[in-house]
């Protein structure tokens, strides 16, 4: 995990928490209300791809809803369902949107995402 690299917390919740639902983990819901008492985290290894995103399986498939997209840095999509793309470049292809790493700049993206296969954990951190 790179330390403040989601700035977006309710929309990383909100994506940790579909994720976890949907594959049988517990953690609060999109509103906040407590499904398991106990603290989640997702971690999800990535692999780079095409020089613009990391992709990683989420070993799960999820409901989608693709639209046409072109994305930027910084936005994170769902991709054929189970898997979760990291975009430090721009691409155009049929998506859903999850969310969007809002703090960093999409040079500072590419420093951490640009340069070999990462993994990336999304959840409660203290």
């Amino acid at each position: 995990m790179v330390p403040g690299f989601f700035s977006s917390g309710r929309v990383i919740a909100a994506v940790l928490a579909v994720i976890m639902l949907l594959v049988g983990c517990g953690v609060k819901d999109v509103n906040g209300s407590t499904v398991s008492q106990s603290k989640a985290s997702l971690t999800i290894r990535m692999s780079m791809y095409g020089g613009f995103e990391q992709v990683g399986s989420l070993g799960a498939s999820l409901p989608r809803n693709d639209v046409q997209t072109t994305t930027s840095a910084g936005d994170i999509v769902l991709y054929s369902g189970n898997q979760m793309v990291i975009f430090y470049g721009s691409n155009s292809w049929a998506y859903t949107r999850l969310g969007r790493i809002t703090d960093k700049s999409a040079r500072e993206m590419e420093e951490l995402l640009g340069n070999g296969d990462v993994t990336v954990t999304i959840g409660e951190f203290e």
